[in-house]
């Protein structure tokens, strides 16, 4: 059954129909719990975000790049990830900037713009910088022209 459910997932979009059932069956299921939950992200569903965001702090890089997966269905846990855009562990703070422009979470525009001032953390200004021009933060324009013009990298 764990194969089995690896394939489903493996599938992608095209099994998102098939994502109640799995559902269902991660209840009568538990030991099959952790199959169901990749084989969710890998439909790229939206109901993999509840599972994702009970991992989120203990494995902050590798859920991050699950959440980013997910595209608009990873919306629900923008606020949660926007927390890690101010994480000690700058590898975290920029996935956290580029996964919050893939989900679409615009709530983060202005957190994102402000850390474009930020001297030191260029990876986090150019992540903040993409993630803006993909929520299309237009409200936003004067400060990437002036990254653009005055940033040193």
């Amino acid at each position: 059954r764990r194969y089995a459910t690896a394939a489903i997932g493996r599938i992608g979009a095209s099994a998102e129909p098939k994502v109640p059932d799995l559902l269902a069956l991660r209840r009568r299921e538990p030991l099959l719990a952790s199959a169901i939950d990749n084989a969710l992200v890998e439909i790229g569903s939206s109901e993999a975000v509840a599972s994702l965001l009970v991992s989120l702090p203990d494995h902050p890089m590798y859920v991050l790049r699950d959440i980013k997966s997910l595209g608009k269905n990873g919306y629900d846990a923008g606020p949660a990830v926007l927390d890690y855009l101010q994480d000690p562990d700058w590898d975290v703070r920029v996935i956290a900037a580029d996964t919050l422009g893939r989900i679409g979470y615009g709530s983060a525009s202005s957190t994102l713009a402000r850390t474009l001032t930020d001297e030191d953390d260029w990876k986090l200004v150019y992540a903040a910088s993409i993630s803006l021009g993909r929520l299309n933060a237009d409200e936003f324009i004067d400060e990437l022209e002036s990254v653009r013009s005055t940033h040193w990298y």
